[in-house]
């Protein structure tokens, strides 16, 4: 998004750009002209005891707009666009954001690419969300925070990278969400500049409200295990270090083979969050296999594990054991 900034228009100090044009009724293009401005403002809220029309003003972009991106398919023409659009994370995932903000009319015309030179011949472009007036309403009627159910979310036009939102794309942009935290909420909110204090403290109590069941609801959809770290101790130990996105939790753990033919360590139970491999079972791990270190998390009250996340692990031919990756299996 481009940087913003809240400001106060004095209406008698707007002059008309001598190339100003707007449109008209049949979308013919013609000079701008001082009623114009009038009408413009005329649905802007003016602060009574100043008179100043309160406004947004947006940092002008460098480069060449060429016009809106599409949230499917790619863009003819740019070699740099190699994955379609309803295929990207972050595209599905903004879904997960546009919940949490209830910005429901997320669309191509929302949206701009801007052309970015490097030298005569190349470049690159940068992709922007500009409109998002309709976010909460625009705050034109109160937003209830306890009718909002992130499961029942959905924006109010087809988007085609909504469409294919999965729940690993949810829980990214989750994990991502959580990280907001209550301070800079308040910071954000404090940027509007709202002449009401118990507006901005209903703003900010809503948007805690929203982020909460906004994480909660899709990071229970998957383990919320997250930040894994392999390291080994001097007699041979390993250790797997994790974080938890959710807190509070129990977990078990288990390695095996990775077809699950044998099984190295069984089921350990523990409150800490490190999965210990000790030596005489890190030594049965052999070169040229992968090995599955599954991780499971049960919340407090809950009597079912949550599904595990999968480590592999392997040795590597320095004879170290290395972490190959994860896989995060649904509930």
């Amino acid at each position: 998004v481009p940087e913003s900034r809240i400001v106060n228009v004095d209406r008698s100090r707007l002059v008309i750009s001598p190339t100003a044009v707007t449109t008209t009724k049949y979308n013919d293009e013609c000079p701008a002209t001082l009623n114009d401005l009038d009408e413009l403002l005329g649905g802007v809220a003016v602060n009574e005891r100043t008179g100043l029309a309160r406004a947004v003003m947006l940092k002008e972009r460098e480069g060449v707009p060429i016009g809106p991106f599409s949230f499917g398919g790619k863009r003819s023409g740019d070699a740099n666009d190699r994955i379609r659009h309803e295929l990207r994370r972050e595209l599905r995932g903004l879904r997960t954001f546009c919940s949490f903000l209830d910005c429901s009319a997320m669309s191509d015309e929302q949206t701009a690419d801007i052309f970015v030179s490097e030298d005569e011949r190349t470049g690159h472009l940068l992709h922007y969300i500009l409109r998002t007036e309709n976010t909460l309403d625009a705050l034109k009627v109160p937003v209830d925070a306890a009718a909002y159910d992130p499961a029942k979310w959905n924006p109010l036009f087809a988007n085609t990278a909504f469409s294919m939102t999965t729940k690993r794309d949810a829980f990214w942009a989750s994990a991502i969400l959580k990280r907001l935290s209550d301070e800079a909420i308040a910071a954000i909110v404090k940027e509007a500049k709202y002449s009401n204090g118990e507006i901005q403290a209903t703003q900010i109590a809503m948007l805690k409200d929203r982020r909460d069941k906004t994480a909660e609801y899709w990071l229970s959809k998957l383990s919320p295990l997250t930040n894994f770290g392999l390291t080994g101790t001097a007699s041979g130990e390993i250790l797997l270090s994790f974080d938890d996105l959710t807190g509070g939790n129990f977990y078990r753990y288990r390695l095996r083979t990775e077809r699950g033919r044998a099984v190295l360590k069984d089921w350990t139970d523990t409150s800490e969050r490190i999965a210990r491999i000790e030596s005489d079972v890190a030594r049965r791990i052999r070169g040229k296999r992968l090995y599955v270190l599954e991780l499971q998390v049960k919340k407090t009250g809950d009597e079912w594990w949550l599904p595990p996340v999968d480590v592999f692990l392997k040795r590597t031919s320095d004879g170290t054991i290395t972490l190959m990756g994860i896989a995060r299996r649904y509930r």
